[in-house]
């Protein structure tokens, strides 16, 4: 009964009847313990739900468990509970998203109360796993449905997707604890970016990692390629017209143009023809294109990239020195900041701005090199900006869309 945690009792026994009593037994002696041993979570584990049962060893002989979860080690502000249980598990509830918990257990009855157990640790999952459809899925409905892994102790999920994988005006769309979700009428061959995220009375996930997937396409055939031919040599640098086959339904073109592959700062253009003029190109430069057909309802997928390498330009500037200008934006739509080396231009140094075909449109001499220049009256287009400073003639290209 009640006997004292953590001290160490020693015992014997004897026999009697009416006519003797035996000698008292051997003296024996035991220990009681003094702490309770955590089960699980296993300490140091992740990606645990919000509600997370917490179970240790249990004992006979006591009244009453009591424990606590906390996100300090030192348990400086528990969730605690006091006798409320008498099993030897407990739920906890409402964890914070992406948090790690500290937690411990001690029994106690009417004469005594064990130490706390050891401290164990275990840390939530920060925003909901997604399933399917898998990151970069094709070729899927214009109605598809989107899965996540469900979580325990949750009140809703919130997804949301966007053409735009910043989700530019994408407004999050709250649904109950199941985790799935159909979307509807969603554009033909479109790639979409889609998230999801949890929340309860106490704390809201993270978004999850942004998945994408691509609508079947509205037109079954790209276009073909024609002219240039592919890895084409010394095509004008005063532009060259692209060229690609018909596709059936198709009630426009459209075309990219750029000198770096990833078409990460590409011309593009609408045709209703099966052909484009580039206008002004840079001289001695490798060009990459491609094409899609749409007609309003969707678009086909892109065809295949071609490239194309520009002639050499017949004047080369004399003392020109390795370009070390840098424009920012390039591509700019008219407001750009020049700086050289990292330092502005120095005032008084001379600028000129030419097409590429090398007439000279613009030129001035900087006289505010901390603020923007304003190159807005020029029409959309690629130039080559040069810069007279120090002694040396310093260029770079500049493209205004």
């Amino acid at each position: 009964f009640q006997l004292r945690f953590g001290a160490k009792y020693h015992w014997r026994v004897r026999a009697r009847h009416g006519a003797d009593t035996t000698q008292w037994s051997a003296i024996w002696n035991f220990s009681t313990l003094d702490q309770l041993i955590p089960i699980s979570p296993l300490s140091g584990s992740s990606g645990k739900d919000p509600e997370v049962l917490l179970d240790w060893s249990g004992i006979t002989g006591i009244s009453a468990y009591d424990y606590q979860w906390d996100t300090s080690a030192t348990f400086n502000s528990p969730v605690s509970y006091y006798g409320s249980i008498s099993g030897s598990s407990a739920y906890t509830f409402q964890l914070r998203f992406g948090a790690k918990y500290h937690w411990r257990v001690r029994a106690r009855h009417g004469a005594d109360t064990t130490q706390w157990s050891a401290v164990w640790n275990f840390s939530t999952i920060a925003f909901p796993v997604q399933l399917s459809p898998v990151n970069g899925s094709i070729n899927l409905s214009l109605n598809p449905s989107i899965d996540w892994a469900s979580l325990i102790g949750i009140s809703g999920y919130q997804y949301r997707y966007s053409p735009s994988n910043n989700f530019v005006n994408a407004n999050p769309i709250t649904t109950g604890t199941t985790s799935q979700a159909n979307l509807v009428n969603l554009l033909y061959g479109t790639s979409y970016f889609w998230q999801v995220r949890a929340l309860h009375g106490a704390d809201t996930s993270d978004w999850s990692s942004a998945w994408s997937f691509t609508t079947l396409y509205q037109i079954s055939s790209a276009p073909l390629l024609l002219s240039p031919a592919n890895s084409a040599l010394n095509v004008p640098f005063t532009g060259t017209s692209l060229q690609w086959s018909s596709v059936a339904t198709a009630t426009f073109y459209e075309y990219l143009l750029d000198d770096e592959q990833s078409f990460s700062s590409a011309v593009s253009g609408t045709e209703t023809l099966t052909s484009a003029s580039t206008g002004d190109l840079m001289p001695g430069t490798t060009y990459y294109w491609k094409v899609r057909a749409g007609n309003g309802s969707g678009f086909s997928a892109w065809s295949e990239v071609r490239s194309f390498n520009t002639g050499v330009a017949t004047k080369i500037l004399e003392n020109e020195s390795k370009s070390r200008l840098k424009i920012v934006p390039n591509p700019s739509e008219g407001l750009i900041q020049l700086s050289l080396d990292g330092k502005p231009i120095q005032e008084n140094s001379l600028v000129e701005i030419f097409s590429l075909q090398g007439k000279l449109v613009q030129r001035f001499e900087v006289q505010n090199p901390a603020s923007s220049t304003d190159l807005r009256n020029l029409v959309k287009g690629i130039y080559r900006i040069q810069i007279f400073t120090e002694g040396k003639v310093y260029s770079e290209k500049l493209i205004i869309r």
